[in-house]
């Protein structure tokens, strides 16, 4: 498993009213073997997101490790 944290600027732009309100958005996706989750907050100029990504099995048929995936990870 696979984690990173990463810091990024947003380009110079005065600061305005909703940027003093912090912004959080999630995701998930699965592509093949891969699992990623994606949490992100964002509050004045700067967004820290975090990002997991979860590797299946290579020795299985790429098409077949999508559907466990999808089956394990997207479906409640």
């Amino acid at each position: 498993m696979k984690r990173e944290l990463k810091f990024y600027k947003y380009w110079f732009a005065p600061i305005t009213k909703k940027q003093l309100i912090p912004s959080f958005s999630f995701s998930k996706n699965v592509q093949g073997y891969y699992f990623t989750r994606n949490w992100s907050i964002s509050w004045f100029r700067y967004c820290l997101l975090f990002t997991v990504t979860i590797t299946s099995d290579f020795n299985e048929d790429r098409n077949i490790a999508h559907e466990k995936n999808v089956a394990r990870y997207m479906l409640p």
